[in-house]
């Protein structure tokens, strides 16, 4: 009897030592991200050589644990019930702005493709996010890989009718 009491205070002991390393481990895996996304007011849209296109600036806050924003989608719904989507293929931030004397203020921005952003837990991330839409990259591809084909196909057949006759 006394031996199952002391196995359980051992145990007890060794969960005690255990629990500092334990749960913060528990806690990381069951704490979820909360993410705050600010929008400016002012919405850039157009349709260029890509497609019709979205661009917003964005700031966002990451409360309660660090996460990794790989992908963010626009939903656009007009008046009428026309929705189109938009994924975002780029952003922008501002590194810093230096004021010139005789020229102004001139601002250093880096532009990436997006991929992902790592947002750091109560570390405000502002970034313009440049967006496209899908539907249209997709029918595009399609239409220039059919373009391709049949101009290889042309060119085949000219130099085989350019062959044949020599």
């Amino acid at each position: 009897m006394t031996d199952s009491i002391f196995q359980i205070l051992a145990i007890f002991g060794a969960l005690a030592w255990l629990s500092p390393l334990v749960i913060p481990w528990i806690k990381r895996k069951i704490v979820k991200s909360k993410i705050a996304i600010l929008t400016d007011k002012i919405l850039e849209i157009g349709y260029t050589n890509y497609g019709p296109i979205l661009n917003i600036n964005f700031s966002i806050l990451v409360k309660d644990k660090n996460a990794l924003i790989e992908k963010i989608n626009l939903g656009l719904q007009h008046e009428n019930q026309e929705t189109h989507s938009f994924s975002w293929e780029w952003f922008e931030e501002q590194i810093l702005q230096m004021d010139v004397p005789d020229y102004g203020s001139m601002p250093f921005k880096k532009n990436q493709k997006a991929v992902a952003i790592n947002a750091i837990t109560n570390i405000l991330v502002e970034k313009k996010i440049g967006f496209q839409s899908p539907d249209f990259q997709k029918k595009y591809i399609d239409l220039l890989l059919a373009t391709n084909e049949t101009f290889s196909n042309l060119t085949k057949a000219r130099r085989c009718s350019v062959a044949s006759r020599a």
